[in-house]
């Protein structure tokens, strides 16, 4: 993935997989909201509940 900003260009690697998680439900919800990873606050880590 490509991210321009101004003049600069950054290369992420990103993946896209099924998973499923298993534990206290506060902190399940906890990373539904902010995201996995370490990169979460550029947007990565994007979690979608699947039923």
């Amino acid at each position: 993935m490509s991210i321009n900003k101004g003049n600069a260009t950054t290369h992420h690697r990103a993946y896209m997989m099924d998973l499923i998680l298993e534990g206290d439900l506060d902190l399940i919800e906890f990373a539904y909201d902010v995201g996995i990873g370490e990169k979460n606050s550029m947007g990565f880590g994007m979690v979608k509940l699947l039923e």
